[in-house]
């Protein structure tokens, strides 16, 4: 699921996400989402935090991406969310 939305995001013609951001949602996918879909895995103190931060960081650019587009772009975005 996760690698689907991301080829959708990325082949995005309007209000494209940077790369960086991109990227940052892959590494997550990557890093932490996947192994996770294995039972037997349990994240330390130490992964946790990590994977905290960077959802943190993540949040912040997607906030900052959002405060950028033209405001007749988040309704039309909105409007979609909820149909």
């Amino acid at each position: 699921m996760w690698g689907n939305m991301l080829k959708q995001l990325k082949e995005r013609r309007r209000n494209r996400l940077p790369d960086v951001l991109l990227g940052c949602l892959d590494n997550i996918r990557e890093s932490y989402r996947n192994p996770t879909n294995h039972p037997e895995k349990v994240y330390n103190i130490d992964e946790a935090e990590d994977l905290l931060g960077l959802c943190i960081d993540v949040t912040n650019k997607m906030d900052n991406h959002r405060q950028k587009l033209p405001e007749k772009s988040l309704k039309r975005t909105a409007k979609a969310a909820a149909a």
